[in-house]
């Protein structure tokens, strides 16, 4: 009886597992599609404020769901005593700041302002979140 109940237990983990992965993939074409939709439709050129922040702001969730889903697949597969949703939370985490610091370098080469200390400074400052982040799970 013990067996078949750690049976069970094992797939609907690789259940959950799965079913995580498909709808991140899901969402993260549909930011992609919303990407593509914003880079076919804008003219850099001619277009005003609210078109330039949908076209960043599309960026930003296309490489956060995208990365999202490959760091999950990836921890995922770690056998270690984190639950799946510990797991998806960090991997969010972990794919938002890196799509905030390349969306962030954009915004500066957008701008012309980027130099390598700028980008060097603002790579700094996200790694210091996640050092922040860290430092808050290890005392929890």
């Amino acid at each position: 009886m013990k067996r078949e109940s750690g049976l069970i237990l094992i797939l609907e983990g690789i259940l959950g597992f799965i079913a995580y992965l498909s709808g991140m993939s899901i969402a993260a074409l549909l930011c992609w599609a919303a990407f593509a939709m914003a880079i076919f439709s804008v003219n850099p050129y001619k277009a005003d404020f609210i078109s330039i922040v949908s076209f960043f702001v599309s960026l930003f969730f296309a490489i956060a769901a995208t990365l999202t889903a490959v760091i999950f697949f990836f921890r995922g597969r770690k056998e270690d005593d984190d639950s799946l949703a510990r797991k998806l939370g960090v991997s969010f985490r972990h794919a938002s700041l890196v799509a905030l610091a390349i969306c962030g370098l954009l915004i500066l080469q957008a701008f012309r302002i980027l130099t390598w200390w700028d980008g060097a400074l603002l790579v700094i400052a996200i790694l210091l979140i996640e050092m922040y982040f860290r430092s808050r799970a290890v005392y929890d």
